[in-house]
């Protein structure tokens, strides 16, 4: 039997389509309390099995898959949340089923290790630096021209990434001494993201992007913005070349999707860091768009038909591009209407009424937004053109 780890909604992970894709396989599907009904309402008349796990933390996801196995024999689990890939390492290696190891897991939970690694195997990294002392910290600030960036070891989607640019603030964030912090140099260069499939430990496709506004950009009041590259640009070639690197070098023969952000410009490409899971904002549903399954769905695909996975290649006919408009600090009065909005697609969660003191992190968002276009420059207008209308139909009252 195939499990899934599923903290989403049964809508997130498009589950309607799931059934009618896989409605005759033997899954069974662990889910969140809240969520259960909506699933279950779903799979009726299906050979799936939908389990509740009653509180989403590691101690109760390994109990229940652990019962849950005692009866029914799990073949292979699937995590599909950044945050659950080392419970399901854990289980996997218990059970001795076939995925990603710890060791595996470690490298793409760790930024310290995946860069100590990357760099080991002879990819570009910025300079970094994991400590608890305040000394070299400091030496490290003042070695790579006083402005560094400072990230947990084991974070996601730029939560606690802080931009540090005097030593007063560096010293902050070292008064408990218990913690080590990653510091980084601060690259002044563009920031691309890469967003594909291994298939057996190697590159079934690779879609690369460029943050016009990365994610770290949520700090100051800005929006995320993302556009796909044409085929044609000498960008999106060294990009592509470059995953491909990366991957063979680190040489995990497993399947699984892949987050990879680089920064990069004419001289060289640097590894910002990796993610063994599918990117955020709407990445989701360009990679849908473009090879016509969920790859979440992808994951299992795999598992019940290794030569038909093996088939799935992106179309390359049209260009996405997604925007992620960053609350701003105030009571929401108005928001953007969204027959008014140029867009293939449009997710509403700013609610009026409700007060905002600003970003929490790059997926703390007011609207979702995605684009298509016959060109990288097509998506382009069209963001910029939906920026535009946004800054003046979303409005904000600190009263």
């Amino acid at each position: 039997m195939i499990a899934i780890l599923c903290p989403i909604s049964a809508k997130s992970f498009n589950f309607e389509e799931f059934v009618k894709e896989f409605s005759n396989q033997k899954i069974v599907i662990f889910v969140k309390k809240g969520a259960i009904s909506d699933f279950l309402a779903i799979s009726d008349m299906t050979s799936f099995k939908i389990e509740c796990i009653p509180k989403w933390d590691e101690k109760l996801i390994y109990n229940t898959i652990m019962e849950f196995h005692k009866n029914f024999s799990i073949k292979s689990l699937i995590a599909i949340d950044e945050r659950d890939l080392e419970i399901a390492a854990t289980i996997r290696s218990e059970l001795q089923i076939d995925g990603l190891t710890i060791q595996e897991t470690y490298f793409f939970r760790n930024k310290n290790y995946m860069k100590q690694r990357a760099k080991n195997l002879g990819i570009s990294v910025p300079n970094f630096c994991l400590t608890q002392d305040i000394e070299e910290a400091e030496k490290f600030f003042y070695d790579n021209n006083e402005k560094i960036i400072l990230k947990p070891v084991d974070g996601m989607g730029s939560i606690g990434v802080i931009k540090i640019k005097s030593i007063q603030k560096l010293k902050e964030y070292f008064n408990n001494p218990i913690k080590s912090y990653l510091l980084e140099e601060y690259i002044t260069a563009d920031v691309y993201h890469i967003d594909g499939f291994v298939l057996d430990g190697k590159l079934q496709f690779c879609i690369p992007s460029k943050y016009i506004k990365n994610c770290f950009e949520f700090f100051y009041s800005g929006n995320v913005t993302s556009i796909q590259l044409d085929q044609n640009n000498e960008i999106f070639t060294r990009l592509e070349s470059f995953a491909k690197l990366l991957l063979d070098k680190i040489n995990i023969q497993k399947s699984y999707l892949f987050h990879l952000e680089v920064f990069a410009d004419e001289m060289d490409i640097k590894l910002c860091e990796i993610a063994a899971r599918l990117g955020g904002g709407r990445i989701k549903e360009e990679l849908t768009q473009m090879i016509g399954i969920d790859p979440n769905h992808l994951l299992v695909l795999e598992k019940i038909n290794l030569e038909m996975a093996s088939q799935i290649k992106p179309s390359f006919k049209y260009n996405y591009g997604f925007i992620l408009l960053a609350p701003k600090k105030g009571v929401l009065l108005n928001m953007l209407k969204k027959d008014c909005i140029p867009c293939e697609d449009i997710k509403i969660f700013g609610k009026i009424g409700t007060y905002y003191s600003g970003a929490e992190n790059s997926m703390h968002c007011v609207a979702a937004i995605l684009v298509k276009g016959l060109t990288y420059l097509d998506c382009y207008k069209k963001l910029n053109t939906i920026e535009k209308i946004a800054d003046v139909e979303i409005t904000y009252s600190l009263d």
